[in-house]
């Protein structure tokens, strides 16, 4: 299975979260949990008037199970943020 998105959240902001999760792991500059890879890549941000938006490029590929339960996990927590 293969989720590639942008997010409006910076790089750092989703970087930290996949950092605090106890079973994803940190291997070679991407995230790994189970056999799902995670890979973060910074987007030129967007401007509408004075307001400035991160954006950042979220893949996960993987299993189908491994993806769908950490894409959940993070979607869940961004969901407010936007997408």
């Amino acid at each position: 299975m293969l989720i590639d998105e942008n997010w409006a959240i910076g790089n750092e902001r989703i970087r930290e979260f996949f950092q605090s999760q106890s079973d994803v792991t940190e291997v070679d500059g991407s995230f790994r949990y189970g056999n799902c890879r995670i890979t973060l890549t910074s987007l030129p941000s967007t401007q509408n008037g004075i307001f400035v938006c991160q954006r950042t490029g979220v893949r996960m590929e993987g299993p189908d199970e491994d993806v769908q339960i950490i894409h959940r996990r993070f979607f869940l927590r961004f969901l407010s943020a936007g997408g």
